[in-house]
């Protein structure tokens, strides 16, 4: 499909970068690994970051590109929002000013996503495969359940023992079993 889109030697930077991102992208998103395909996973990186710096030094400073239509009215609306925030709302243009001409743009390798692809060895040895865990915040509300549920663990492993100290948690468990207490009442639940 991409085979002769471009004229020689793009061409050929073009299809070794889109095998070598398909070949990490397909390593990368292995379910096991093993040191065996860590291995050719670091080999791949390093081949990728050669075939990134090729296709940018070569097929990227052959053509010139420009920000396209929708990139350029939505700078456009972003200015005229900054320049009248707090007099009236204007609307999202649906053409671009002709007046302004697009900016050139061009494929920045100095961005971290592309700094952070030789991490992903040591993330996977130290956390295993990247299907096992996910790197979305977690919001506040349950990181507070989560931490609750803990002291009421404590509480309730505290209440069944004679010991006069509730656990590590000390004063914080004596509060917060009195509102254990009442969260158990049958009658405050359904209040």
């Amino acid at each position: 499909m991409f085979d002769g889109l471009l004229p020689e030697p793009h061409n050929t930077y073009v299809l070794k970068l889109l095998f070598e991102l398909a070949h990490w992208h397909g390593l990368a998103k292995l379910c096991i690994h093993t040191d065996l395909t860590l291995d050719i996973l670091s080999n791949v990186i390093t081949s990728l970051g050669i075939s990134l710096r090729t296709f940018e030094e070569n097929t990227c400073a052959a053509f010139e590109t420009r920000e396209l239509e929708h990139e350029q009215a939505a700078q456009q609306w972003c200015q005229e929002k900054s320049i009248a925030r707090g007099v009236s709302k204007s609307k999202r243009p649906t053409a671009p000013n002709s007046s302004k001409p697009q900016k050139q743009k061009g494929l920045n390798l100095m961005t971290y996503k592309y700094h952070a692809l030789s991490n992903y060895i040591d993330t996977i040895r130290c956390y295993g495969t990247t299907d096992s865990y996910s790197t979305q915040p977690v919001s506040v509300y349950m990181v507070f359940c989560m931490i609750l549920l803990t002291i009421m663990a404590d509480i309730r492993a505290s209440s069944n023992t004679e010991h006069p100290k509730l656990g590590h948690f000390g004063l914080a468990a004596d509060q917060y079993r009195s509102k254990y207490r009442e969260l158990s009442d049958e009658s405050a639940i359904s209040a």
